[in-house]
């Protein structure tokens, strides 16, 4: 992977999460219709029943995505690194607000950044998850 193709895979960590989460709600809202009884054919209980298992699959999808990135994250020796990625990509925050956080300027947060993807890709074979599918609804 390139670094391009680093910093997609990282960013599609919050997508994914909130991918979750939709579709936990919608699975709920799904489980709930099928305690009611139906006024429908069976035909349509066993379409529900594979749309279910279709979004359960898709959690699974995204959780392993997500584990794959935070794995990836802490491989990093450097702690600074690990902090940076974790707080742009993981938790989603802007420069600005990493740079009050680790009293550094902006420029410099963001050559960590550019540091700490070089070093995965040094350090890392990523070109086992060129494959991740970035599913995001």
């Amino acid at each position: 992977m390139n670094k391009t193709e680093v910093e997609q895979l990282l960013s599609t960590f919050l997508p994914l999460k909130k991918n979750i989460q939709t579709l936990k709600r919608q699975i709920y809202m799904i489980d709930n219709l099928l305690i009611m009884p139906l006024q429908n054919s069976g035909n349509e209980y066993v379409k529900t029943c594979k749309l279910n298992e279709k979004m359960q699959n898709t959690i699974i999808d995204a959780l392993k995505t997500c584990e794959i990135i935070e794995t990836l994250i802490e491989t990093l020796p450097n702690p600074y690194h690990q902090a940076i990625l974790r707080m742009r990509y993981i938790e989603g925050l802007d420069w600005r607000t990493i740079s009050e956080k680790v009293n550094y300027c902006q420029d410099y947060c963001i050559r960590l950044k550019n540091a700490a993807i070089n070093k995965l890709i040094e350090i890392n074979d990523l070109s086992q998850y060129k494959s991740i599918k970035y599913k995001i609804n």
